[in-house]
């Protein structure tokens, strides 16, 4: 939901690093080498590149990479309401040059600034919906949209409207749920990056079935 900053408070920005205990990173872990593996070797129909080809293997890493780091930031998002920047940072380092090196592997430059609008995009309008409305959204969704963009925008536009849409959408029902049970008030702030997470993670399994 908010940022965190190294220019920040050291003691939010402690507690939202330390979220991520060896169980989560471990999950982690787990969860990238299994979405790499399974990007790799199954090739669904909506897979950008061709079976065997060094742009499927990168861009499958990425894949494996960005979902590592999802977990991480979905987990340390609830229970800290904080998404940290060095997360955000050593996503963006590992998934944007093995996108690079996919797209122009395969000879598609067009796939690249694909991906980069989808991940600008709606970086730039969070970014401006924030200033316009102080509070409304935090910063760090914002770059966290801009990581998940980037992948989704890998797949296809339609996956990279998707994604945030069921974000939303999820987060919202998720809200009202609480409402419901009187687990939250009104006014209470529920973390969006989990719901963005699964959000891009459904986006990008029927971007994949449906052959993009």
């Amino acid at each position: 939901m908010e940022e965190t900053t190294d220019t920040g408070s050291a003691r939010p920005r402690a507690a939202a690093l330390g979220a991520v205990g060896p169980v989560t990173f471990a999950l982690s872990v787990v969860c990238g080498l299994a979405a790499a593996a399974g990007l790799v070797l199954l090739h669904a129909p909506g897979a950008p590149y061709a079976a065997g080809s060094v742009s499927l293997v990168a861009w499958g890493v990425a894949g494996g990479s960005l979902a590592a780091h999802a977990v991480l930031l979905a987990v340390t998002d609830a229970r800290t309401h904080r998404l940290p920047d060095r997360l955000h940072a050593s996503a963006l380092v590992l998934l944007v040059p093995l996108l690079v090196l996919a797209a122009l592997a395969a000879g598609e430059p067009s796939a690249l600034m694909r991906s980069l609008a989808c991940g600008l995009v709606p970086l730039l309008v969070v970014y401006l919906a924030a200033l316009a409305a102080p509070g409304s959204v935090g910063l760090g969704d914002a770059k966290l949209l801009l990581v998940l963009g980037l992948w989704l925008g890998s797949l296809s536009v339609g996956a990279a409207v998707a994604g945030p849409v069921i974000g939303i959408v999820l987060a919202g029902l998720a809200s009202l749920l609480g409402i419901l049970t009187r687990r939250i008030g009104a006014r209470s702030h529920v973390p969006l990056g989990p719901s963005l997470v699964v959000g891009a993670a459904l986006a990008t399994a029927l971007a994949l079935a449906a052959g993009g």
